[in-house]
């Protein structure tokens, strides 16, 4: 019976000794796996933004050579400025703008380029077939006229915005006549969705500004950290995956839905938790099953064997817990009745003894009472007689 017992409870416990292993093992497994998976996800992300900001640079870089190109070693620039008094220099005026036409085919992401003589007040502006800015155009037109006479222009590539835009911008001045390259900021963004068909959005930002795709982030409440060069962090509780690369002095920035782009993916996510949850309802089972198997039935022992010290022979165990206990208990019970039994027989034996030697006492007592008042009466009329 005894190796029954035990084997019993080896079984149990070497079950639940299993079920909490699993749990941690594959819990832990999964959680490996799945950071595996987000690797994997951000190196395809950044292999996707690699592209585009490749072809970004090599755009801009073509757009510094092309404006260096125009204003220091264009024929028809020159001769703009050697005619700037001379009214028919408007042919010279054409071709350089045709030159921007031409650069701008093979230059989508440039959304336009302006010419301004502030000497003169000539001006010309050529803008990207894709953009489609409609009233926008003279906005721009005019808001670089007054900013190249009246403001100090930066030197390089710096961020302008106009309105509710922002545009990367590259100024170069030669005898106050001025070529400004513009980049919109906004439409780069559509313009990569468009070209590259990228799962996520790109977004322009350094660590005061977002400059595309604001809307976008606002509306998810996206956090970017400019500082951060690890190869992906996340956003709002692992919804939104980051990855970025630093250009010029800001960053773009790919942004794609990770946690809640597939079914398979979340439960995948979620299966660790789901496996040491698994281990901590085992552990927890494990516990009430000792509970009531043994701790239960022990305190209920412990606490009856205290009152029969106290000289409580009444109590009594309730049965409870497995069937070892259980017998236990029953035995225990058997023992207090037997006990009790026993101390009753024993009680009334030592009455019954206590009487009979009371009885025999009695019939002790009796005839030399009797005979001493007959001795007591007979010394009494002796002495009368006497008398």
């Amino acid at each position: 019976m005894k190796d029954k017992i035990l084997l019993k409870h080896k079984i149990l416990f070497s079950i639940f000794g299993v079920i909490i292993l699993f749990s941690l093992v594959f819990g832990t497994g999964m959680r490996m796996a799945i950071k595996q998976i987000e690797q994997q996800i951000a190196k395809s992300n950044n292999a996707s933004l690699q592209v585009y900001y490749n072809t970004l640079q090599s755009e801009i870089e073509r757009s510094e050579v092309f404006i260096t190109n125009t204003v220091y070693h264009n024929d028809a620039f020159d001769q703009f400025l050697a005619l700037r008094e001379d009214p028919g220099r408007s042919p010279f005026v054409g071709e350089i703008m045709d030159r921007f036409s031409e650069e701008l085919k093979d230059n989508q992401d440039v959304a336009a380029y302006l010419l301004y003589d502030t000497g003169t007040g000539v001006r010309g502006s050529v803008f990207n077939s894709i953009v489609g800015y409609g009233s926008v155009k003279e906005e721009i037109t005019d808001s670089f006229g007054t900013f190249l006479e009246e403001e100090e222009v930066p030197l390089g590539w710096f961020i302008k915005r106009i309105g509710s835009r922002s545009f990367l911008c590259r100024v170069m001045e030669r005898d106050n006549t001025f070529v400004v390259g513009i980049y919109d900021l906004p439409q780069a963004s559509k313009n990569a969705k468009l070209f590259y068909s990228y799962e996520g959005e790109i977004v322009f930002f350094n660590n005061q500004e977002i400059f595309s795709n604001e809307d976008f982030i606002q509306k998810n409440g996206i956090y970017l950290n400019y500082l951060d060069d690890s190869d992906y962090y996340f956003s709002n509780s692992k919804n939104y995956m980051v990855v970025q690369k630093q250009l010029i002095h800001f960053k773009v920035a790919l942004i794609s839905e990770f946690y809640n782009s597939s079914v398979v993916l979340k439960f995948l996510y979620m299966s660790p938790y789901l496996y040491i949850a698994l281990g901590f309802v085992t552990v927890w089972i494990l516990i009430g099953y000792l509970k009531s198997i043994l701790f239960r039935p022990m305190d209920s022992l412990v606490q009856a064997m205290q009152k029969i010290e106290e000289g409580d022979l009444n109590v009594r165990v309730e049965e409870q817990g497995g069937r070892e206990f259980q017998k236990v208990q029953q035995a225990f019970n058997h023992m207090i009745s037997e006990i009790t039994t026993l101390k009753i027989k024993s009680y009334e034996q030592q009455i019954a003894r206590e009487k009979a030697q009371l009885y025999a006492l009695k019939m002790q007592i009796r005839p030399h009472f009797f005979l001493n008042c007959l001795k007591s009466i007979f010394g009494l009329a002796q002495s009368e007689k006497i008398g």
